[in-house]
């Protein structure tokens, strides 16, 4: 990982001033005493020409977990250096089986001239021991898009605009290696509140692209921040929880 200057606590943005984990290597993770597991995932740092992250769990809450994330990044212009996430610890299951997939995600940027999106990330695969690192589909849910961050596509241009969850959203189609990605992009964002039943956005690849809901297991539910460049800004979430049922 290529280091800048120290990173040193963020602002308390929400409140909650403890630190109970600190988390600063590339794939450091935690687990939390309620089910959920953060992960500072630097995973794209080695394409910055300089830049560091840490990220921080805040606290437990009612139903979920409070965190945040500071980062840095030059160089590697249109590249991933980091997802650094909060997500729900559970085991696969076939998509179809859910009743529902109920989440809220509250956050903040405190320095928006930055290029990142901030997204849900689910991976799926017909193999339940398939591993939680990659899948056979990638569903992301941007909730923002800033400096001009854009989602995998083959074509570059949305596919469809369903409008799910009361939100309107550009769908963008493409595969990361062999894995097929489908990216829903808000179109009025950012979303900085944000309550669904993910479930929906599968019903509607489901009913509208084949997404074969009848045999893919959910390997992953997280959300989080996906930093390309800018100088020192704070991912502050006051809230991420998930009911998987």
């Amino acid at each position: 990982m290529v280091q800048a200057s120290p990173i040193s606590k963020p602002q308390d943005l929400f409140g909650r001033g403890k630190q109970l984990a600190e988390l600063c290597g590339d794939a450091q993770y935690y687990r939390t005493s309620n089910g959920y597991g953060l992960n500072n995932n630097a995973w794209g740092a080695g394409s910055a020409t300089g830049g560091s992250q840490c990220t921080w769990f805040q606290a437990l809450t009612k139903k979920g977990v409070a965190w945040r994330s500071t980062w840095e990044w030059q160089g590697g212009e249109g590249m991933v250096k980091s997802y650094p996430y909060a997500g729900k610890v559970f085991t696969p299951k076939i998509i179809d089986k859910f009743t529902t997939m109920g989440s809220y995600l509250a956050w903040s940027y405190d320095n928006e001239d930055i290029v990142a999106d901030v997204a849900y990330d689910l991976f799926s695969n017909s193999d339940p021991k398939g591993g939680t690192t990659n899948g056979e589909f990638e569903v992301m849910i941007w909730l923002a898009a800033y400096g001009g961050a854009r989602p995998i596509s083959e074509s570059g241009s949305p596919v469809a605009s369903p409008k799910i969850e009361g939100y309107t959203w550009d769908l963008y189609d493409g595969y990361n290696g062999d894995m097929h990605v489908y990216s829903f992009v808000v179109k009025d964002g950012p979303i900085r509140k944000f309550g669904a039943d993910v479930k929906k956005f599968y019903t509607w690849l489901a009913q509208n692209k084949a997404f074969p809901i009848a045999s893919q297991y959910l390997m992953t539910f997280q959300a989080g921040t996906e930093p390309f460049k800018g100088y020192r800004t704070t991912f502050s979430v006051g809230e991420f929880n998930a009911i998987l049922s």
